[in-house]
Order: structure tokens, then C-alpha cells, then sequence
């Protein structure tokens, strides 16, 4: 009947546009049809806006997912009504092609399928392919009525690409949102071929079978849930560490750790080491002569088998190509190093005299990692400072003086992973922490630990970072040591050192997911990061992947500086604004220096959840520099830079240019009893 193809149509309409209407595209029958199943439209859109979000349509990334779990889109934020900003004219062909609903076209299979015309889409009936050519030909009649009102079709709200009086293109992204933005460029880390090549030749003697076999019986099964790094089926539930670097392997579990674990652990490093360059700035990595910054001499890495090391070192080959192209744009400089194709390791290693420290329990992950790594140390085990540092308990005084003990090594960076989950006593997880922080460098070490973004992994990091807080970091409110119970009460204080984390905390508060300690119920919000790595081809054969060839992988860390407070702000303090930056130049002019800046970043808040990008606003959650988890909302009123970097804001990016309103973020935090207590 026509009522029941109106009613079919008006619901392929909503299907297509959601809560917007294209003018003129109802006709008076079928818009009260329309008012009377879902209410009048939020906007009528005219011709301009539609072809805005057609634009937007073609121009999106169509990142897939295996399963639901967080991906890279999520880093981006949820998109939760239609876009209406930075889109692209299309063809007509094309804008009816499009009308097709998903649904529809996936239900497609099997039925009779009918053309409407020249190929455009197709119909499962005669009925629905004249009902898409109608729709086709109502949103040509709305363009051409939207063209005939002219001014009448009232402002659109859009950022242009180019300065109206100039004709010269200015920066879209302000340099105060550039500043707090996070992650690595590209977005998907590669494995380079300085771990790809020497895998594929330990692997290729290894039969391919066995090596599956290994992997699925390691890490639980063929989708691998309880390996640390892939994370399409993992069990957040699970705390143990298979293949822990600190214990004696099998030369086939050191092979599957080579193949299944290694290029996860080399992005995850890589992409926190990534966030502490935005922070500290350049010549915290390689120094600079004159400067305040001697450079990292002395890493660590306890935990990834040398994938930290191997992150580090292209951390500091990216270094050194800025700074040549820097050198290179200015004649009168000549360039610090020279323009020679770096092989990874060795000539990172000499022209910054860096040495590198890994500690491997495995006589058969050492040698194996040894052809990955030059001029590289490897140790069976953590050194115990604690120990070094306690007198002896008896002393025989008849026997004669020793020689003085050779002072321990300090080192300027420690990366740790996943050593901290696996030690199941808060006692043991404290002095752990501890035996860390006495064997980093006083005068300005870094200390960045790691583990996976499940529930735990963030109560293990949290735990860590309080503890540091509570006996070793000297801040406003706390700058003494406190006693314990077994201290006499008249025994004067210890002061706490100079200290600061790094990232991605921007306060030296009480953790606000984290105040009542660890829960025995899973919680559902904690504080973690995101970053996707393109799987090997020998990965992508043993997980029989076909749909995907990336994992997205969540994992929680925190880093602090010993030695020196990053936070403290020179006067006069700095309180940039929008305005106070000129963007209309390339590169933009700024009044304030760099290291400013970054001083500046240390007060702005963080996004610990991907932002809600609604129409018309955007929601964020931020931890903020006091302390609080609140939520931000940034709406078109609020201004158009605002408004615009909002939307292309990203999970984990610092926020700079402020919200309408700020409200309280509510929590789930878990509980203090299990389901089975609660019973």
C-alpha cells in the first residue's frame, strides 16, 4: 500500500541520515510520517552541508577489527552522531551509490539481486530499487532547491583551508594542541628489518609446525590469550608472564619469543620512549655540547630480552637524522654527524658512547639476541643495590683491611616490563621498585616501567608510582620520609630526593583510579595507552591471520626523573593563550621558548579515555593537574580552533585549550571483596 512505502521509505531516509533531514527531501505527507515515528529533525541540512558530509564519508579511515576489543580507532575517540565538518564534494553517482544502508547490502546474499541503472547499486527487488532511485532523485531536487535559496541557507560552520585576505594556507592544528599531542608518527610502528632479518634466519630452522605447536601450548592456545603483547583474544584475567626473560628457556621457547613477543615488546617501548622525547625534548637523548643535558650514556633493560635496548637505539637514529636535517637547512652550522647509513647498534653506540645493559636469565635467548645487539652487555640478573648498600651483620676485626668495593653502575635510563605483575607480595613488589630506583643515575635518570593494559597491570604501575611518591619523591606536601613503626619517633626525618614523573601523569597526587589501592572485582576503568605494530610475516603465519595484519596493544606505564624536578617552572610563569600565537606564518611564531613550553605542558590535563565526538561537541576525560578524573566538553560556541582540535583529538593526548564545562567523572573502580566474599 502507499502508506506502507512511505513508511519503508521515511525509515531508509533515517537509516541514511540519522537525526538530520536534507531540505526539501520529504514531501508534507511523508515528513508527518516522519515527525510522527521519530520526532522533528535536530538540523535540516541544505546543500552545502550535505556535500560536506559526503565528503567526510569518502574521506575516513576504514581501520577493521578482528573482535571489540580497544583499537586505534579508539584512539581517535567515538564518533557518535553524523560529522558535519572537513568533507569532499562526490559525484552523483556516487552519493546514490551510498544510500544503500549496510544492513541491507550484507543481507544481500543469495536473493535476487536487480540494477537500477548503468551499474550504479543494486536492489534485492524491483520495489527497493525504485524506492533508491526516488531517494536519488529527492536529494538531487533538495540540492537544486538549497542552490536556488542562496544566502538563504544560512552560515555554515566550517574551517577553511586558507586565510580569506592572504590565499595562503595557516596552520590548521594550534601550536598549544601540538604541543600535548601524543604517539608516534606514522601511528603503526613497523618492526624494521634489524629484528625481521635475523628472526627469519633463526626461524627458518625451525620447522614451521613445531614453532606453532610451541607458541599455542606457551601462550594457551591458537589466538594466544595469555601472551603479553597480542591482544585480539587476550585474557585480562591472567597475571602470569609466560616466557619471562629472567628464566632459563628451551631453544624453541626462545625461538617463539623471538617470533611472538619481540616486535610487541619493540612497540610498546618505543612508543613510551616516544611520549618521554615529547616531554624532556631532544637533547635528553643525545646531550648537546654546551648544554644542560649530558645525554643518556647508560641503559638498561630488565624484562623485554633487549627489545628496549633495540627501541632505544631507534630513538636515537631518528635523533640524529633531525638533527641532521636541522644542520642541513642552516648553512653556517655544520651538521653534528655525519650522513652515513646507521646499522642498529654499532654505530649508535660509538658516536654517542652509549652502553647498553640486558638482563637474560637464558643462555639461549642471550645468544640469540646477541646477533640482534651490538656492543651489547648481557647479565643473568638483576644486581641487588639494596643488598650492596647493608653493613655486614658480623665484622672480624682481626682480619686484615679488604680493598674498597668497586662503586655499583648507575644508569641514566631503566626500562623495566612486565617484572612487576609477576611478584604477587606488595613487600617484595616495593623492594623491587626500590632496587631499581638506587641503581639509576641521581643526577637526572629515568625510570620507565611498564606492563599490560589489563586491570592488574595498572594496579602493579600504580602501585609502583605510590610507592615511589610515598619514600623517594620530594614534593610540596610530603618531603620527608615516613616513619615506620619500628622508627623511634625522636629519630630526626629523612628527606625525600628531588624527583618528578615524566609522563603520562601530569600531578604529583594520589593516583585518583588508585586511591583505595588494588580491588579483588574487576574494575572497568584504569589508566592505560594504546599502540598499534604491523606483525611480522612469520607472526601474522603462526596466529593464521588473515583479516588483519596489526594488534593494537594496550599496556599502563609511568616514568620518573631522579635528580631533577621537570615541573618546576622558571619566572615568570607562563600562561599561554590562543591568541599569543601567531599561525597565520609557516612555521607559526611563538613568544614563548620551547623549554617553556614544555615547563607549561606539566599543568595541562590528559585524556585517559578516547574522547566522545558528538555533533556539535566533543567530551573529554581528563586526568587533570591536580588530581581529578573530570569531563570536559568542548561545543562549537566555545570557539572554532577549540572546537576543531578537539575533534582530532586522541587518546592520550595532553588538552591545552580549555572546555565550557568541567565536571566530575564518575568511576568504576572495582571492589575491595570478590563476587565469591561479597557471597
Amino acid at each position: 500500500t502507499e502508506e506502507e512505502s512511505i513508511e519503508s521509505y521515511i525509515r531508509t531516509v533515517r537509516d541514511e541520515w540519522g537525526n538530520n533531514l536534507p531540505e526539501g527531501l520529504l514531501s508534507p505527507e511523508e515528513y508527518v510520517a516522519y515527525e510522527r515515528y521519530y520526532g522533528p529533525p535536530i538540523r535540516i541540512l541544505n546543500s552545502e552541508e550535505i556535500e560536506e558530509m559526503e565528503k567526510e564519508l569518502m574521506g575516513k579511515d576504514t581501520l577493521e577489527s578482528e573482535d571489540r576489543t580497544v583499537t586505534l580507532e579508539d584512539v581517535h575517540g567515538v564518533e557518535i552522531e553524523n560529522e558535519l565538518e572537513e568533507v569532499e564534494p562526490v559525484e552523483e553517482a556516487e552519493l546514490v551509490g551510498e544510500t544503500k544502508p549496510v544492513k541491507e547490502a550484507e543481507s544481500m546474499v543469495g536473493e535476487e539481486l536487480e540494477e537500477t541503472r548503468n551499474g550504479e547499486f543494486q536492489a534485492r527487488s524491483a520495489k527497493e530499487a525504485a524506492m533508491y532511485a526516488r531517494i536519488a532523485d529527492d536529494i538531487r531536487r533538495s540540492l537544486a532547491l538549497a542552490e536556488q535559496g542562496g544566502d538563504q541557507a544560512g552560515e555554515i560552520d566550517t574551517i577553511d583551508e586558507f586565510d580569506e585576505d592572504t590565499e595562503e594556507p595557516f596552520l590548521r592544528t594550534h601550536p598549544l594542541t601540538q604541543l600535548g599531542q601524543s604517539g608516534t608518527h606514522p601511528a603503526t610502528i613497523i618492526t624494521p628489518d634489524s629484528v625481521t632479518l635475523p628472526t627469519t634466519e633463526f626461524l627458518s630452522e625451525v620447522s614451521n609446525r613445531h614453532l606453532d605447536e610451541a607458541a599455542h601450548k606457551i601462550f594457551g592456545g591458537p589466538v594466544l590469550p595469555n601472551s603479553p603483547i597480542v591482544t585480539g583474544k587476550s585474557d585480562k584475567r591472567f597475571n602470569g608472564m609466560p616466557l619471562d626473560t629472567s628464566d632459563g628457556m628451551s631453544d624453541m621457547e626462545s625461538n617463539v619469543h623471538l617470533a611472538m613477543v619481540l616486535p610487541g615488546y619493540y612497540a610498546q617501548t618505543l612508543s613510551a620512549l616516544t611520549e618521554l622525547r615529547r616531554r624532556l625534548g631532544g637533547d635528553w637523548i643525545l646531550g648537546r655540547e654546551g648544554g644542560t643535558e649530558p645525554g643518556v650514556k647508560q641503559v638498561l633493560d630488565v624484562g623485554t630480552g633487549g627489545a628496549g635496548i633495540l627501541a632505544w637505539r631507534a630513538m636515537i637514529k631518528a635523533e640524529r637524522e633531525l638533527r641532521d636535517e636541522e644542520a642541513a637547512e642552516r648553512e653556517d652550522i655544520k651538521p653534528t654527524f655525519t650522513d652515513t647509513k646507521p646499522v642498529e647498534g654499532e654505530e649508535e653506540a660509538t658516536s654517542t658512547g652509549l652502553k647498553a645493559v640486558v638482563v637474560v636469565g637464558s643462555s639461549s635467548l642471550r645468544f640469540r639476541m646477541s646477533k640482534f645487539l651490538k656492543n651489547t652487555n648481557f647479565i643473568s640478573h638483576l644486581p641487588d643495590a639494596l643488598a650492596d648498600t647493608k653493613p655486614p651483620i658480623f665484622k672480624d676485626e682481626s682480619s686484615p683491611e679488604t680493598t674498597p668495593k668497586q662503586p655499583r653502575k648507575l644508569y641514566d635510563l631503566i626500562i623495566s616490563t612486565n617484572t612487576i605483575l609477576t611478584i604477587h607480595e606488595d613487600h617484595k613488589r616495593k623492594s623491587h621498585v626500590q632496587n631499581l630506583w638506587s641503581l639509576l643515575n641521581p643526577k637526572g635518570g629515568v625510570l620507565l616501567l611498564i606492563e599490560k593494559g589489563t586491570p592488574q597491570g595498572f594496579e602493579a604501575i600504580a602501585g609502583a608510582r605510590q610507592s615511589l611518591l610515598k619514600h623517594n619523591i620530594s614534593t610540596p606536601d610530603s618531603q620527608f620520609i615516613p616513619l615506620t613503626e619500628y622508627d623511634d619517633i625522636s629519630t630526626p626525618r629523612s628527606p625525600k630526593e628531588i624527583a618528578s614523573i615524566v609522563a603520562p601523569c601530569t600531578n604529583h597526587q594520589e593516583c585518583p583510579m588508585f586511591i583505595s589501592g588494588p580491588k579483588k572485582s574487576a574494575r572497568r576503568d584504569y589508566c592505560s595507552f594504546i599502540q598499534r605494530y604491523e606483525r611480522p610475516g612469520y607472526m601474522q603465519r603462526v596466529l593464521k591471520a588473515k583479516a588483519r595484519n596489526h594488534e593494537d596493544l594496550q599496556y599502563s606505564y609511568v616514568a620518573v626523573r631522579r635528580g631533577i624536578d621537570v615541573t618546576k617552572q622558571e619566572t615568570p610563569v607562563i600562561t599561554p593563550k590562543i591568541e599569543d600565537f601567531d599561525t597565520s606564518v609557516v612555521p607559526p611564531k611563538s613568544p614563548y621558548s620551547m623549554p617553556q613550553l614544555r615547563t607549561y605542558a606539566y599543568t595541562l590535563p590528559r585524556a585517559v579515555f578516547p574522547p566522545i565526538k558528538r555533533q556539535g561537541h566533543v567530551i573529554l576525560d581528563l586526568c587533570t593537574s591536580m588530581g581529578k578524573i573530570e569531563r570536559w566538553t568542548v561545543p562549537k560556541s566555545y570557539g572554532k580552533i577549540p572546537y576543531r582540535d578537539a575533534r582530532k583529538s586522541r587518546w592520550g593526548d595532553l588538552w591545552a585549550l580549555g572546555a565550557k564545562t568541567q565536571i566530575p567523572r564518575n568511576l568504576q573502580l572495582g571492589d575491595k571483596k570478590s563476587k565469591a566474599e561479597k557471597k
